[in-house]
């Protein structure tokens, strides 16, 4: 039963992260893994329930039954147990820490600005290439897509660009004038002339594009500040001219330097990046951006905005409209990491379970064997307190090895995970700005792990604590 209802939940949290799920045929159980399941949990329980039946069973026959609850008291000292618990205790914060530390990670990239401004602003994409092969056909549908979108009543600005933040951008080698170096690989992005103020990216100097920069206008870019500090170290880059490797060769002039935006991860290193008027060129990408005046016209702004797509040319195939704070919540850097995040700590919740359940069923059997013991101890004058004392002492021969073992343990683990400078493609389980030992992670899991053992130790604690002698005489 429960198997079918996580069934479903499982297939509604996949959606969101495959393109293609079939609820009809996902949320079915499949008969052959249920029976191959259902046989390894009943011969995983016969098996580890046979070991304590057998010797049980054999101490009754050989020794009788008083020597065999000597025995069993005896038991308590069973290395077996004690290891079994301690590597429950291990398990449990390897797991636990290695989520902490891409929790951490994850929480990082979240809180990365990309550089725009991210609030009210809509965008909508396409790819023109089999529709408007010609150059001049973008350009020309360019134009009338940013006309038909100033006209949306409630836009307060619009842009168009050939990729959005956190989209990529198109590669290209360059040409530096007057210098020899061989061409180097950079990345750039068409955009419209009022690109930088619809997009809130600060021009740092120079100036932006304006409607003067068209078709055959001199040919001009905008560079970012990487781009800037990595071909121009010691002198302005503003009059600098710069080759692409189309044809035919254009030397382009630098007008401006923008402030870097992350546009292609969160947590990318900063790469150099130049823009240019998208009437002096355009590939086949193309998004529009509208600004919406306040948050409650962005309903009203999107659906103006997808007429006004379709009005241009209803042949156009459109992606959805998106905010750009969805396309930071779809991006990469975070659709990669939030279903391991979220799985690793469904498996964190269930082996701290475990772990707790294991802790006080330990216990629990070590108090019901010691039940003598602990009550002629409270009849020779023995208090509470050191009996509590005692049994808080036994949780800790097993935690204190698990613990240092898992600690060791998720150290060695987390050398596994990549670090250090992410490239252009991101991935789910790189660390950002956290250290392998980060000691809030590794502290934070204890302690939870020690409230946890805490907790399990309580009730078989306070049932050593009212064992008197009458307990111990009905035992005998």
């Amino acid at each position: 039963m429960f198997a079918s209802w996580f069934t479903t939940l499982l297939v509604r949290f996949a959606k969101s992260y495959l393109e293609r799920v079939s609820p009809a045929n996902a949320a079915a159980l499949d008969p052959r893994a249920l029976a191959y399941v259902a046989l390894a949990t009943l011969f995983t329980a016969v098996l580890f329930g046979l070991a304590p039946a057998v010797h049980f069973t054999s101490a009754l026959f050989k020794r009788g039954i008083r020597e065999s609850r000597v025995n069993l008291a005896a038991s308590r000292h069973n290395r077996a147990r004690g290891l079994l618990t301690a590597c429950e205790f291990t398990l449990s914060l390897v797991l636990l820490v290695g989520f902490g530390l891409l929790l951490r990670s994850f929480l990082r990239v979240e809180s990365i600005p990309i550089g725009v401004r991210s609030d009210r602003l809509l965008t909508i994409s396409t790819n023109l290439a089999t529709k408007y092969p010609k150059m001049a056909e973008r350009i020309a549908l360019a134009d009338d897509l940013l006309n038909r979108a100033r006209a949306i009543p409630a836009a307060a600005s619009v842009a168009i660009t050939s990729n959005l933040p956190l989209s990529g951008a198109d590669d290209t080698q360059i040409r530096i004038q007057g210098t020899a170096s061989p061409p180097v690989e950079v990345r750039y992005v068409s955009v419209s002339p009022n690109f930088f103020e619809a997009m809130g990216i600060p021009l740092l100097y120079g100036r932006p594009f304006s409607e003067h920069d068209a078709a055959g206008a001199a040919p001009v870019v905008v560079i970012n500040q990487t781009m800037a500090r990595t071909f121009f170290p010691n002198d302005s880059p503003l009059g600098q001219r710069i080759q692409m490797d189309d044809a035919p060769a254009i030397w382009r002039e630098i007008v401006g330097v923008a402030a870097d935006i992350r546009q292609r991860n969160l947590e990318e290193d900063s790469r150099p990046v130049f823009y240019r008027p998208y009437a002096q060129g355009i590939d086949f990408e193309l998004s529009l951006a509208v600004r919406a005046r306040s948050e409650a016209e962005m309903p009203e702004t999107a659906l103006a905005l997808r007429k006004t797509v379709r009005a241009a040319d209803p042949q156009i195939s459109w992606d959805a409209v998106k905010s750009m704070r969805q396309i930071v919540y779809d991006s990469e850097s975070l659709s990669l990491r939030r279903p391991i995040v979220k799985f690793l700590a469904a498996f964190g919740v269930i082996a701290l379970i475990l772990t707790a359940t294991g802790l006080f069923a330990v216990l629990s059997q070590s108090v019901t064997e010691r039940t003598r013991e602990i009550g002629i101890r409270m009849a020779v004058g023995a208090r509470p307190s050191q009996v509590l004392k005692q049994i808080v002492a036994e949780m800790l021969t097993y935690t204190i090895p698990g613990a240092l073992t898992g600690a060791g343990g998720a150290y060695l683990l987390s050398m596994l995970l990549p670090s250090g400078h992410i490239g252009w493609s991101g991935s789910g389980v790189f660390l950002y700005g956290v250290d392998r030992f980060d000691w809030l992670t590794y502290g934070g899991v204890l302690l939870l792990l020690c409230l946890t053992s805490a907790a399990a130790v309580f009730l078989p604690a306070e049932r050593a604590m009212r064992v008197g002698p009458w307990i111990a005489l009905r035992e005998q």
